[in-house]
């Protein structure tokens, strides 16, 4: 007991963890993908960002630049070819290191030389990047990358003319690019915490949403609720019993096969259709009014006696619909006949009460005719009928199966078939394999078949049971001399529906079958068609 509920625990924890990882993978796909959008959205942001600020950078230099190159008094030391006044330069400090993004300021001559410089020691020197010959006539001002004194830089170069339009120097204003990508870091510094908060809540609302999924299929995965739902599909469609379902507005949303047969109709053509367009008789929306089940009802569909059970459904207290259930009257009867033997059991009962009235008649013919001597050697013959009697009710100890096989052999009798039981035969009032209703649709069925099989033939009409019973096995066996199974049919003989003997038959050797199989037994047959047809079930201890 407890190796079994460890079994049981471990393959419950194992579905568990299938779940689990099924719903991390939904979480982490999720995550995924959220993350994926937020960063690409982060990023061109950023992207934006730094570019915003890369032109500031540009329009800030160029500006400045501008400014200073129309300066009058810096106009004015490079055409006169002077130093810069002390005045200038404290104002050109000033703007160096109150202005944003201006690293270097640098104004020089025609030749290159600087007149102003942040770095003292190098005013009166040459100015040093490569980049200061780009002024055209129509170009007096642009922005360049090159190397400089304190290293690589981001410059803007303005022109200066004198009062004639003449060039007489020009004016770099530049931004270290180490500054540049500082202040790129700053913006992308100034985005990380957004970005992580961003992060956190589709953490959260991934989360969320694997857990909604989760509840919305009741902890199944997809793939194991579409397989539950196929799986329940076929068992409904395998059922006997019609079930026809409806919602609170009265269209049908379920049907089994068997149910759409019932309407001789394919349940494709009646679901999502309304009940009261499709099938007004069956008054299964009687019951969303009433929310009163209705049990074992009857009624006829296509000639059909049908019992029905009408069901409300509910949900949370909460009416969502009803639900039908169908059973075919006339085969649960015929069914129930046969597994309790009933119908054998009537049919031996009406032919013995046949064969005594025949007799009656006969001896009160033969009377009336003053045959009296024939009449008394009639019933002296039928003393060998009471013998008959005497030895089935010796052999078969049971006296609803001895009434079975007796009134088999009258009903044999009757169609010209000689039914005997083998010598040697023998059947307990009671036995450890079978019940009394089991064995009297064994024998019934066996028998019939082989009166059936047998009637008429011209010669040699003739059937021979034989039964034993003890501790170590139950046999029965039944030989005729009729026409015979053919070799097609062999594998068939034992299917429900299949008979070779008209319409609504073949149920009887198909619960013969069940129950051999039921209790373990063994059920041969050996036929040879126009010869006859031996049959045997066995029951081994």
């Amino acid at each position: 007991m407890r190796h079994q509920k460890k079994e049981k625990f471990g393959s419950i924890r194992l579905l568990q963890i299938k779940r689990d990882v099924f719903f991390r993978k939904i979480l982490f796909i999720n995550l995924i993908f959220t993350c994926t959008v937020v960063m690409f959205a982060m990023s061109c942001a950023v992207y934006q960002s730094i570019q915003i600020a890369d032109q500031n950078i540009t329009s800030v230099i160029s500006s400045v630049s501008y400014m200073i190159a129309n300066d009058s008094e810096v106009k004015e030391a490079l055409s006169a070819g002077s130093k810069m006044k002390p005045e200038v330069q404290k104002k050109l400090d000033q703007i160096t290191e109150d202005t944003e993004y201006i690293d270097i300021i640098t104004v020089a001559d025609q030749n290159s030389i600087r007149l102003y410089h942040p770095q003292k020691d190098s005013i009166g020197k040459k100015f040093s990047g490569g980049d200061e010959r780009r002024f055209t006539k129509e170009k007096t001002a642009y922005v360049t990358t090159a190397k400089g004194t304190l290293g690589k830089q981001r410059r803007a170069f303005t022109q200066v003319l004198d009062k004639e339009g003449a060039p007489v120097g020009f004016v770099m204003v530049s931004s270290l690019v180490s500054n540049i990508y500082d202040q790129y870091l700053s913006v992308l510094v100034t985005f990380i915490p957004m970005t992580l908060a961003i992060l956190l809540g589709a953490v959260l609302l991934s989360g969320f949403i694997a857990y909604e999924i989760r509840k919305s299929l009741l902890g199944h995965n997809p793939s194991e609720f579409v397989r539950l739902f196929l799986q329940k599909k076929e068992i409904f469609d395998a059922l006997e019993e019609g079930i026809l379902a409806i919602d609170k507005e009265g269209i049908i949303f379920f049907v089994n096969r068997a149910g759409a047969q019932i309407y001789h109709q394919e349940p494709e053509n009646l679901q999502g259709r309304p009940i009261a367009e499709v099938i007004p008789s069956c008054r299964l929306g009687r019951v969303l009014q009433s929310k009163e089940a209705e049990y074992n009802r009857e009624i006829r569909i296509f000639e059909e006696n049908i019992l029905c059970d009408r069901i409300p459904m509910y949900e949370k207290g909460v009416i969502t619909g009803a639900l039908c259930i169908y059973r075919n009257k006339t085969e649960m009867t015929k069914l129930a006949e046969e597994l309790t033997g009933v119908k054998h059991i009537m049919e031996a009962l009406r032919s013995n009460m046949h064969e005594f009235k025949n007799h009656l008649h006969i001896i009160l013919g033969m009377i009336q005719l003053g045959e009296s001597n024939l009449a008394e050697q009639y019933i002296s013959d039928l003393n060998m009928d009471s013998m008959m009697l005497s030895t089935v009710v010796k052999c078969i100890e049971n006296k609803t199966l001895a009434a079975l096989v007796y009134g088999k052999i009258g009903q044999a009798r009757e169609q010209g078939i000689t039914m005997s039981i083998e010598q040697g035969s023998y059947l307990p009032v009671r036995n450890s394999y079978l019940s009394t209703n089991q064995l009297v649709t064994i024998l019934g069925n066996l028998l019939q078949n082989a009166i059936d099989a047998t009637a008429g033939k011209e010669t040699a009409a003739e059937i021979v049971l034989f039964v034993s019973c003890d501790e170590k096995h139950l046999k029965i066996a039944v030989d005729d001399t009729g026409c015979g199974i053919l070799p097609e049919n062999m594998d068939k003989i034992c299917n429900r529906g299949f008979s070779t003997k008209g319409t609504d038959r073949g149920i009887g050797m198909n619960l013969v079958r069940g129950i051999v199989q039921d209790h373990g037994g063994t059920l041969i047959f050996d036929s040879e068609p126009g010869e006859g047809t031996s049959v045997v079930v066995e029951m081994r201890s």
